[in-house]
């Protein structure tokens, strides 16, 4: 578990890419909040990540996303790249510090060392193989 000095939980991210099934790299990054876009349309469905379950803070699924205010400055991770993933960065990153979207379905023209989207803070990982809660200053 982790809290950073403003005593804010986070997510502790690990992503794995690989090319032609092998792990070419390894990258751990720390977020404020977690968006699961999974689903098909209504019928919310959740990422099945070792340690999402573990999460006490934040976490909502594409379904229940409604405005992007309440994520105000704020280092956001969503999950999902297929359309309600990539709507949803792109509506967030006018309101937070980075968005950091994670899928399995990238185009191979994809450059992971740059930002996309028009404000230049959107960020494409590779899959998300497990979570971390991080605890920096214990009780």
């Amino acid at each position: 578990m982790t809290m950073d000095s403003t005593s804010e939980k986070q997510w502790k991210v690990v992503t794995t890419r690989k090319i032609d099934g092998i792990v070419d790299e390894v990258k751990e990054e720390l977020f404020d909040v977690m968006v699961v876009c999974s689903g098909h349309y209504f019928e919310p469905k959740i990422a099945n990540i070792p340690g999402i379950n573990n999460w006490p803070g934040k976490q909502m699924h594409s379904h229940n996303y409604r405005l992007a205010q309440p994520f105000t400055n704020q280092c956001v991770v969503i999950i999902g790249t297929r359309p309600s993933g990539m709507d949803i960065s792109r509506d967030v990153a006018n309101v937070v510090k980075e968005v950091h979207l994670s899928g399995c379905s990238w185009n191979s023209s994809v450059d992971f060392a740059k930002p996309m989207g028009q404000h230049q803070n959107i960020w494409p990982h590779s899959t998300i193989c497990y979570l971390f809660f991080l605890d920096l200053f214990p009780l």
